[in-house]
């Protein structure tokens, strides 16, 4: 006979939470006629995108991310990677402020 105590652990303390990439969208400037992204795809009628990896829903583009199940608007995309590259550019403007 095994002593062993039965696992409490529930799957939700196993699995790490999900990054939205739809996080952080706030100060966005794009319309919002149609949504900016949509999330848990894979439980809904937009999963066709997990195929083919993009959509076109409400007349735009949407594109699949699969390690969070989102489908996220194409020029959302756009603007954030902009977004993100300004950012790493003035972090690295105030490094080689600091090193010269």
């Amino acid at each position: 006979m095994d002593d062993k105590q039965p696992n409490t652990t529930s799957e939700a303390q196993d699995t790490p939470k999900k990054f939205s990439i739809l996080a952080d969208l706030d100060d966005c400037p794009l319309h919002r006629n149609s949504p900016y992204g949509v999330t848990n795809v894979s439980h809904t009628q937009l999963s066709i995108a997990r195929c083919s990896g993009i959509i076109r829903f409400n007349g735009y583009t949407y594109i699949y991310y699969p390690h969070t199940d989102e489908l996220i608007r194409d020029d959302v995309m756009r603007w954030k990677a902009k977004q993100l590259k300004e950012k790493h550019k003035k972090q690295n403007d105030l490094q080689k402020e600091f090193t010269l």
